[in-house]
């Protein structure tokens, strides 16, 4: 088990204005950005991406949603092999993954 974080993305983000007008969605490119972000506040330091081992997208992200982000990281001197999932409640009540992604970080 990873650490644990839960996000709100915010309906008045800029990021909206742009992406779908009228119905938006959470850019893929800013979901990544997310977990880059919190990965770097839980190691201490400012990460960027290093390799995208794999990355699915398997529903969207909405303004307003509630989600859940569960970081797995193993951390040695220079980088930062990371397993992570972002997922949501489902209207029916049930966890939906939205997003697995693996990597390196450095």
């Amino acid at each position: 088990m990873g650490d644990t974080m839960h996000l709100h993305l915010c309906e008045t983000h800029p990021v909206y204005e742009g992406h779908f007008p009228g119905q938006p969605i959470c850019p893929g490119v800013f979901t990544m950005s997310m977990v880059r972000e919190c990965a770097s506040r839980l190691i201490g330091r400012r990460l960027r991406w290093k390799e995208v081992k794999s990355c699915r997208f398997t529903g969207m992200l909405y303004p307003g949603d509630d989600t859940t982000l569960v970081l797995n990281m193993h951390a040695d001197a220079d980088d930062v092999e990371l397993h992570a999932e972002i997922s949501k409640i489902s209207a029916e009540g049930q966890a939906a993954v939205m997003l697995t992604i693996k990597g390196t970080l450095i």
